[in-house]
Parts: structure tokens; C-alpha cells; sequence
């Protein structure tokens, strides 16, 4: 995400003070400025006594500090950052909503605290004239300032994938742990994108795409193939800030090889019957123990008994009946007798690792496209 903070300098809370974010460079260093200038330390709050969150060691107070963070995460992709008077105003917003919470513990505090509340007996009356005054003054600029976190926005959210297997078998398995919105059909759906390429320009193709994507604030996944330049390639896309480990899934070698072989030709017989029986299962596990691609260890062992073939023929097909095996077992894992609980959780009994490798970003997904992006009109027809 591109903040534009250039030159960006704003007033402090003591009057002549003046906060420097021209070298903020993205949101945790956002939150951390906005925090470490603007959020009270603990004692100068008149509900200190009383507040469960108040830290002997004075820190800044934590719970205006956990409101800061969470206002600046659940909104700041409703904002274009890259305009800096959008962003400026976006701060200033997240500087009065600390002003408001402030008022409203003051008040709180010289009513719960004894000392508070016998001190200031007799200004009592004022006290509540200028704080609900105070109040609604701030609010009606926080109204002003927060016109730039567009609530009606629809933001795209998209899911690439290196190859052809992905691209069939991820969207109903996802589906199934709970990613919202994938089969929407608005603009705001989320939508899976299909990278097959060969090495460095497929690689260089998911670079241009997640730039694309972050210039126009697309939220965006990525699911990868392993190789021996895999590492190097991902630690290059989070140092240009085009994506973080929450957001990329890495399989340990490709798709198929997260399935059991006797799952795999299964699968295949039932493509091409009886050519299961052609392979010795035994020898196609240890032939594959050492060069971890299940493709092509089967065509070498079909090519070894005289029979052409080539797995990508296949591919598509064994990768959809796969998915719908998962589907089917973590539909299983969700039932209780013949009732269907949605508060359990999603499993396979047969690939419990893929699963859970997939369960990670999915969690996220699901934040994302939940919180975010998939925004469904509940307008009644009329």
C-alpha cells in the first residue's frame, strides 16, 4: 500500500509541536507514529484508578492505543493513500476519534473515581457543559475528516495461482473453510487468476501483477509452487513491499505432490482405466522420495513398461476430483449425526496436512474478503 507522506507534517497535541510522518513508509510505522505523538500516557487519564488496562510503568494508555491500531487497520483500505490530502485527513480523523475517547473517559472518570467526584463537586454543572460541548464539536470534525474512508467502496480481491490444478481445485476447497465471496459473480467477487508460465517469466509476470494490484488497491494472494529459487523470490517481493507471508502460500513441492500417490492414480484410473494397474505403487513412492514430482515420476514409470503418456493431459481432471474428495471429507468433518454445524472445525481425514496448510491463508482470506471487500446490497426489491 503507497502512503503518500511526502513533506507531510502536522501539529502536535501541545500547541508549536510539530509530528514529522514524511519518513513513514507504510501502516505499522503509520499506527506507531500516531501512537508514540498523540495517545495520552496513563496518568494523565481521570479514570486511571479505576481502568483495567492502566500500566504502573506509564505507558501510552493501552486501550486508546488498541483503538488506534484497529480504527487504522479496518479502515485504511477504504482510503486512496496515495493522495496525500486523503491521507492527511485520515489522520487527522484517527487524531480527533483519540480526542473524543479521551473526553469520554474524562467524563466517565470524574464520575467513578471518589477523588474526582468529591474534588470537582461544585464544577460539576461546567464540567459536563464543556467536555458534551467538547464532544460534539469533535465529532462534527471527525465527520468531516472521515469523508475520505469511503464506506460504499467495492474493492476487488484476488487469489493467484502458479498452474492449471490450482486454478481448478482451490476455489471450491476455499470455499468450503470459509473464504467469503467466491461464488459472487459482482465486481467485488473474489476472483482467481491463473499464472502458468515457465520459470523467469512467469515470475516476472506475478511481479507486474501484484505491482498492478497494489497501485490500484486490489487485495490480492498468492499460491506458489516450490523450486530452489522460490525462497529468494518471495523475500524480494516483501522487501519491494508487494507482499507479506500472511498473504502467500508456498507448497512444499507442487499441487499433486500434497496427495498420497494411491490417491493420485485413483484419481487417474478413473480417466484411463486400468492404467493404475501398470504401476507399482511401491516402486512409484520410492522413485519419487528423491525427485518430489508425482507428474513426472508416473509418466517415467509408464514410458518404463512401453506406454506413452503424459500426465498433463490429465492434470485438470485429477486435480477437480481431488478437490472434491477434500470438499467432500471437510463437509463430513462438519456434521454430527445427520445435522450440520457450522462451529466445528473444517478437516480431512485423508490429506489432514494440505488441509491445514490451506486452513492459514484461508483464515486470512476470509478476514479480508469478509471485513473488506465482499459487500452485498440488502436492499429489498420493491
Amino acid at each position: 500500500m503507497k502512503l503518500d507522506t511526502k513533506n507531510l507534517k502536522l501539529e502536535g497535541v501541545n500547541k508549536g509541536d510539530i509530528v514529522d510522518f514524511s519518513k513513514v513508509t507504510n501502516v505499522e510505522q503509520l499506527k506507531n507514529a500516531i501512537v508514540e505523538n498523540y495517545v495520552l500516557c496513563c496518568r494523565k487519564c481521570f479514570s486511571h484508578s479505576v481502568c483495567k488496562f492502566r500500566d504502573s510503568s506509564e505507558p501510552p494508555c493501552p486501550l486508546l492505543e488498541k483503538i488506534v491500531r484497529n480504527y487504522v487497520d479496518m479502515n485504511i483500505k477504504a482510503v486512496n493513500t496515495a493522495s496525500q490530502w486523503e491521507l492527511e485527513d485520515f489522520i487527522k480523523s484517527t487524531i480527533l476519534l483519540i480526542d473524543i475517547f479521551v473526553d469520554f473517559i474524562s467524563w466517565q472518570g470524574i464520575y467513578v473515581d471518589e477523588w474526582y467526584n468529591w474534588y470537582f463537586e461544585s464544577m460539576h454543572p461546567s464540567l459536563n457543559s464543556t467536555i458534551a460541548h467538547g464532544l460534539l464539536d469533535n465529532i462534527g470534525k471527525f465527520l468531516s475528516k472521515y469523508r475520505v474512508v469511503k464506506t460504499d467502496r467495492l474493492m476487488q480481491f484476488i487469489v493467484l495461482v502458479e498452474g492449471n490444478s490450482e486454478y481448478a481445485a482451490l476455489p471450491p476447497i476455499l470455499a468450503k473453510l470459509g473464504v467469503s465471496g467466491i461464488n459472487y459473480k459482482g465486481k467485488n467477487a473474489v476472483r482467481f487468476i491463473n499464472m502458468e508460465g515457465k520459470d523467469r517469466l512467469q515470475k516476472e509476470k506475478i511481479r507486474d501483477n501484484l505491482k498492478k494490484f497494489r497501485e490500484d488497491g486490489v487485495s490480492y494472494f498468492l499460491v506458489i509452487d516450490n523450486d530452489s529459487n522460490v525462497t529468494t523470490y518471495i523475500k524480494d517481493l516483501e522487501r519491494e513491499n508487494l507482499l507479506d507471508d500472511q498473504h502467500c502460500l508456498v507448497w512444499k513441492y507442487k499441487f499433486e505432490d500434497n496427495f498420497p500417490v494411491e490417491a493420485i492414480l485413483s484419481a487417474l484410473d478413473d480417466e484411463v482405466k486400468g492404467i493404475a494397474k501398470r504401476i507399482d505403487v511401491n516402486e512409484l513412492k520410492k522413485y519419487n522420495s528423491t525427485r518430489h514430482d508425482i507428474a513426472k515420476s508416473i509418466e517415467y514409470l509408464m514410458n518404463k513398461v512401453g506406454i506413452h503418456f503424459t500426465f498433463n493431459d490429465y492434470k485438470v481432471s485429477i486435480a477437480k476430483k481431488l478437490s472434491d474428495l477434500v470438499c467432500n471429507e471437510i463437509d463430513e468433518s462438519m456434521m454430527v449425526g445427520a445435522t450440520y454445524d457450522g462451529f466445528r472445525t473444517p478437516k480431512s481425514k485423508s490429506f489432514p496436512e494440505f488441509v491445514e496448510s490451506l486452513k492459514i491463508i484461508a483464515e486470512e482470506m476470509n478476514k479480508e474478503s469478509t471485513e473488506f471487500h465482499v459487500v452485498k446490497n440488502n436492499k429489498t426489491p420493491k
